[in-house]
């Protein structure tokens, strides 16, 4: 060693030592282990934070963890058994609740009154109460048996069972071991877990260290297995070392105690058991609130009923607006409009049922534009005449019957200021009497000397026309409108007046003979006369469409026989008609006749050589 190092020694030995020891403590891996061991959870914890931490251990452990049950699959099982049976049956619970809660929505869609009834007074709903009554089982006995060497670790049984002596038990216990070495038997591929002993059922639940072995009387339920499993969980996970050490001594300590309550797993049907009467009171309670609300129901239903009833009058009538109504604190309340020339609401309450004094109208005032409210108002401001009728056709107002020209000239001018009146319609109102005699006389024109006159609708005349006139008239008289009737029987016709003037003064008139056929002196002029005043008639009849007739009777003195006078008679009477027909009378007119000698009485009489004509005149041809 120089001076320098010497001087180093002096100068660096503690930090020499120091670095030594770091690079000794460096360089050996029991020292970085330990080292790293120490500080290694500070550092997952500080690190937990960091997801780079979590990506970067993912995958070794999932690893390990997949190599570990690769290798020791028992040990996982072992280990993880008291974590999945729980895990599984919460699993199992929720979807047999799920289904539960389908069949109890089902069931109680269907079943009857009274399993709905019996299931709300046991206090359980209703799918449970149907299980309970169909599932009839009880655990007797219940045997804890060690898994690989069949050592009985601990028995128990119900205390209604009859057997308890030792050797009923040891014969169950054989039993058992049979079912046991059956159950793990190593031709076998699966455990055996079920098993039938006569009336008894065996039912093994198999744990890691040890089965649990329930004898059952009755039909036990599926569910119950999961039970047993849960009991069987709970012995391994309290005792689970106990299990696996137990040599056939002493019995393991709390063990009966989880066994106990293999015991209370039990559902017996009460044989015999008397129903329970429902008491009678509570029948009346129940009859009596059925017959309560049965009144209300169909109380509140018919007031409904007449409700809605009044309802439909009311929106049927005419200037009424319903907007609600209802019934409160006994009132009828109806809300709305109202016009006030509508129907009164409480006119026609009573015929549906409805007392008037309950009503509570509350209907505003307005104007309905409604066809029979709009015709009532006009009638209230109009006051019309009686006979005179209103209708509102769209917004004209149309008048009927017969009124004043004053009245309707101030109808025209104040109905179109009415509410729903746009025009006034009297096109179909009847004219008055002036009216009447007025449009007559332009329409007749009557001649001077004839007058009309109108009455009440109905025309009458009077005076003297020509016949001519008369017949227009009287087809004119029958198209005239406005008219209830009328006639012209009052005018006399001017034809028929000279007619019967010329007949007065024709009729009878004689023509006188001096001899056989000769006419005495001054007769021609007679005849001339006669014939003048014929032709008249004939004319007056032809225009009087009237039928003429002449007749010419012949006369005899009565100095020769009859055959000779009545000759004598014709010719005569012959004599007359030729000097008719020559003045230009028509001959199928004039008839001829014999007096007859019966006519003289006696005696030469000259003042019967004579002619007498007769004329008629008869209406219609």
């Amino acid at each position: 060693m120089n001076d320098i190092d010497k001087l180093k020694e002096l100068l660096f030995r503690n930090e020499k030592k120091a670095l030594d020891a770091i690079t000794r403590r460096l360089e050996t891996p029991e020292s970085r282990t330990a080292d790293i061991a120490d500080v290694l959870p500070e550092s997952l914890l500080r690190a937990h934070a960091d997801k780079r931490l979590v990506r970067a251990m993912r995958e070794p452990v999932v690893q390990c963890v997949k190599d570990s049950i690769r290798q020791e699959p028992e040990d996982f099982a072992d280990a993880l058994f008291p974590v999945i049976g729980p895990a599984i049956r919460k699993s199992i619970a929720e979807a047999l609740r799920s289904m539960t809660q389908s069949m109890n929505q089902g069931i109680e869609n269907s079943l009857s009154v009274k399993t709905r009834y019996q299931a709300w007074r046991a206090g359980v709903p209703l799918a449970q109460y149907i299980l309970q009554r169909n599932i009839i089982y009880r655990v007797e006995q219940a045997f804890l048996i060690k898994r690989y060497d069949g050592l009985l670790i601990d028995h128990v049984q119900h205390e209604t069972v009859a057997s308890k002596d030792s050797d009923a038990v040891s014969a169950m216990f054989t039993a058992i071991q049979d079912f046991i070495r059956d159950s793990f038997s190593e031709d076998s591929s699966e455990s055996l877990t079920t098993a039938v002993m006569g009336e008894l059922t065996l039912w093994a639940v198999h744990g890691p260290h040890a089965i649990l072995v329930c004898v059952i009387r009755g039909v036990p339920p599926a569910g119950l297995r999961s039970e047993l499993r849960e009991i069987l969980e709970h012995v391994h996970l309290r005792h689970g070392e106990a299990l696996a050490g137990y040599d056939g001594g002493a019995p393991i300590l709390g063990v009966d105690a989880e066994l106990e309550k293999c015991l209370s797993l039990e559902q017996q049907r009460k044989a015999g058991k008397k129903k329970s009467a429902v008491p009678l009171p509570l029948v009346i309670l129940f009859v009596g609130l059925l017959l309560l609300a049965g009144w209300l129901w169909f109380k509140g239903f018919t007031d409904e009923r007449r409700l809605e009833k009044f309802r439909g009058a009311l929106e049927a009538t005419p200037g009424i607006v319903i907007n609600d109504i209802y019934r409160e604190d006994g009132q009828v309340v109806v809300r709305g409009m109202r016009d006030p020339l509508s129907a009164a609401p409480t006119d026609f309450a009573p015929g549906l049922q409805i007392d008037p004094a309950e009503l509570q109208l509350e209907l505003a005032p307005y104007q309905s534009l409604d066809a029979a409210i709009v015709e009532r108002r006009a009638r209230r401001i109009l006051q019309p005449p009686a006979g005179v009728g209103f209708r509102l056709e769209g917004n004209s107002l149309e008048l009927s019957g017969s009124a004043p020209v004053e009245w309707k000239q101030r109808a025209q001018t104040l109905a179109v200021a009415l509410p729903g009146v746009d025009s006034v319609d009297t096109s179909r109102m009847a004219l008055s009497d002036a009216e009447l005699l007025a449009t007559a006389r332009q329409q007749l024109q009557p001649p001077p000397g004839v007058t009309l006159a109108v009455r009440n609708g109905v025309l009458s005349a009077s005076g003297m026309a020509g016949h001519d006139w008369v017949q227009q008239a009287t087809r004119q008289l029958a198209s005239m409108s406005g008219l209830r009737g009328g006639n012209l029987l009052g005018v006399a016709i001017a034809e028929r007046a000279r007619l019967s003037e010329l007949l007065a003064t024709t009729n009878g008139t004689e023509i006188f003979f001096s001899s056989i056929d000769v006419l005495q002196q001054g007769q021609d002029a007679v005849l001339e006369r006669l014939s003048i005043r014929l032709r008249q008639i004939a004319a007056l009849a032809g225009q009087l469409d009237s039928n003429l007739q002449i007749r010419v009777r012949g006369y005899s003195d009565g100095t020769g026989n009859p055959e000779a006078n009545q000759v004598v008679e014709l010719s005569r009477a012959e004599r007359v008609s030729s000097w008719l027909i020559n003045a230009g009378l028509p001959a199928d007119a004039i008839q001829l006749q014999a007096a007859g000698s019966s006519s003289v009485s006696s005696g030469l009489e000259p003042r019967l050589r004579k002619a007498e004509v007769t004329v008629s005149v008869t209406e219609g041809r």
